[in-house]
């Protein structure tokens, strides 16, 4: 094979041809499931393509690296891939770095089974509450979403061991510090059989870090040296605005802003594979589509949801819009428009809690990150309101030094322009007060209750018996393995030896709040890693119409397609598992598909 043609120009401060251009095809015919014509007939002359290739590909993190590796390798002559943001890996380059792989050959080594009708009744409890019935056909969900997950369970194993096999990620199974396995977000559930061994990360090949997990920049940075090392044409700074559609309805290509503003023509010959991420930073589609009020996100700047856009105005049938891969983030960073650094995995602190508006808590702080997001939505319908819009991170002096850098606790000698910091209780609720009113106009007008402060006390007097006890009688706190892997995580590195921070009480989540200041108080409110609803696609990852018909050469992958994970979140690494398997079916069938006409004299 070739060695590639990367575009490596890529100055990571800027990001040229972000407007968007018309759609070739009709909308209205597309809806109407007529044949939407081809209607530039420049661009139809061959003379006239900027590029082209078998696959081309659009965006560059886990599902579209998969897809343009495995297109390769199922004998495309050529894929390009396009990349509308300067640098390669997506938001993945922020991750943790794990990948959810059901039934992989790591755990079986460890004697670890997983059996495929208890993972897929495990995987369609948490996709589809509403709908699992486990003696029902297809456990009571739509046969095609049940199809999906089949896809996802029956191809993770073998895409994550081709991926290793190739050189592509060097894989591993990460242990704890005791020498346990890595449990899933849901271990305490009947259906969670297997329980540990499904999250992967990739493991440092060179260097001081030999042997040990890497994050998702090091994974990202393997995977970018497979593909510098294949027959994949990269180009980045080019934003994909439009579908190049035949008479015949197939989509034959793809219209592309460059870095320098110009607009281009890219053909594919056999397909088109978008795996371009969600709309986390598009504030008029997460208002429209998701389901409550959502403040922006972990993934990357460039994730504005121009997939969605395109594939409602070529007709494609949607899914999952309301959901989102969930997790809070500081309100002020969400109302800035700003990307957070990480994502608040478990709230960080012993002698801490999040209260509502009322100045009760309401929920399990240590939960996993994506329900406890959830808790935001809840509706008051007497008042009209949402009583959870933002919750409010309070810790003391105590959490401040020994969880320092755990985000959203700043590191040590640092403060943060979101956190809150006064002596007393009553001058901290005065300052949470006065911040909530400068922010008022873009909040719906969210404010404290009036008796925030003496329910605040009695909650704090509460939890400190809770804590004394060890035992949460309101919420269960550290009563899974899971609360304790984030909260042991995330103790700040500092000072997790150092024997004053060390907590004496029955539950390591749970000291009580000091009777003295400092106090200290994060605005918290409901982001997202980021979404997960778009158009349908099915286990080929073919783009469908409302009729259920695919659109021929149009196929999707991750975040920007209805994503098979539903309303659910598996387990560490639910984000990028699932996108791996979902990029190489793309990648495969698209390599497989016919060569498209151009219909020159159409």
């Amino acid at each position: 094979m070739s060695h590639p043609k990367s575009d490596n120009n890529t100055p990571a401060d800027t990001t040229a041809g972000l407007s968007r251009r018309r759609f070739i095809a009709s909308t209205g015919a597309a809806l109407a499931g007529a044949v939407v014509p081809y209607s530039q007939s420049a661009a139809a002359n061959s003379n006239s393509w900027e590029g082209e290739a078998d696959v081309v590909i659009v965006g560059c993190g886990p599902a579209g690296a998969a897809a343009a590796l495995f297109a390769d390798k199922a004998g495309a002559e050529s894929v390009l891939m396009l990349e509308k943001g300067p640098v390669f890996g997506g938001t993945a380059i922020k991750a943790e770095g794990g990948f959810w792989v059901p039934n992989n050959r790591w755990m079986r080594a460890r004697g670890l089974a997983d059996n495929r009708q208890e993972g897929l009744e495990y995987m369609a409890r948490i996709a589809f509450p509403s709908d699992y019935a486990p003696n029902a056909e297809f456990m009571g969900l739509l046969e095609s979403d049940f199809r999906l997950l089949e896809a996802i369970f029956d191809h993770s194993a073998s895409t994550i061991e081709q991926l290793h096999d190739m050189g592509a990620i060097n894989v591993g199974l990460p242990e704890l510090p005791n020498g346990e396995l890595i449990t899933d977000y849901f271990d305490h559930l009947p259906e969670n059989r297997a329980g540990r061994g499904r999250t992967l990360m990739s493991i440092h090949k060179t260097g001081d870090y030999a042997g040990y997990p890497g994050n998702g920049a090091e994974m990202s940075r393997q995977l970018r040296m497979a593909i510098d090392a294949s027959n994949i044409e990269m180009r980045f700074r080019h934003q994909v605005n439009a579908l190049i559609v035949n008479s015949a309805g197939e989509i034959v290509g793809v219209e592309v802003t460059d870095r320098r503003n110009q607009k281009l023509s890219v053909r594919a010959r056999r397909g088109v594979v978008f795996a371009s991420g969600g709309f986390t930073h598009n504030a008029e589609y997460r208002d429209r589509f998701l389901r409550g009020p959502t403040y922006g996100g972990c993934a990357v700047a460039t994730n504005t949801g121009d997939f969605l856009k395109i594939s409602m105005d070529i007709g494609a049938s949607l899914g999952n819009l309301g959901n989102a891969w969930w997790s809070q983030l500081p309100l002020e960073i969400g109302l800035d428009g700003l990307s957070p650094p990480t994502g608040i995995w478990g709230t960080p602190g012993d002698s801490a809690i999040q209260v509502n508006r009322f100045g009760k808590r309401f929920f399990n702080e240590k939960f996993v990150y994506a329900e406890r997001t959830k808790a935001h939505f809840r509706y008051n319908p007497m008042q009209g309101e949402f009583d959870h819009r933002i919750s409010v991170h309070l810790f003391d002096e105590r959490s401040r030094q020994a969880f320092a850098g755990s985000y959203p606790i700043p590191p040590a000698g640092i403060d943060a322009s979101y956190m809150i910091t006064a002596d007393t209780l009553s001058e901290l609720v005065d300052a949470v007060n006065d911040r909530l009113s400068d922010l008022a106009s873009r909040t719906a007008g969210f404010r404290l209750s009036t008796d925030f402060l003496p329910n605040l006390e009695q909650t704090i007097q509460q939890f400190n018996s809770f804590a004394e006890s060890g035992r949460d009688q309101k919420f269960q706190r550290g009563t899974l393995e899971i609360e304790h892997v984030f909260h042991s995580m995330f103790l700040g590195a500092t000072h997790q030896g150092e024997a004053s921070y060390r907590n004496p009480m029955p539950n390591q989540t749970m000291y009580p709040i000091s009777d003295k200041g400092p106090y200290y108080a994060v605005l918290l409110a409901a982001g997202t890693l980021d979404t997960k609803g778009g158009p349908r696609i099915d286990v080929s990852g073919a783009v469908l119409r409302p009729n259920g018909e695919r659109i021929p050469g149009l196929y999707g992958a991750g975040n920007c397609v209805s994503h098979p994970s539903g309303d659910g979140y598996w387990g560490p690494g639910a984000t990028i598992g699932p996108a791996f398997v979902m990029g190489r079916l793309a990648g495969e069938s698209a390599a497989g598909s016919p060569v498209k006409e151009l219909d020159i004299n159409a």
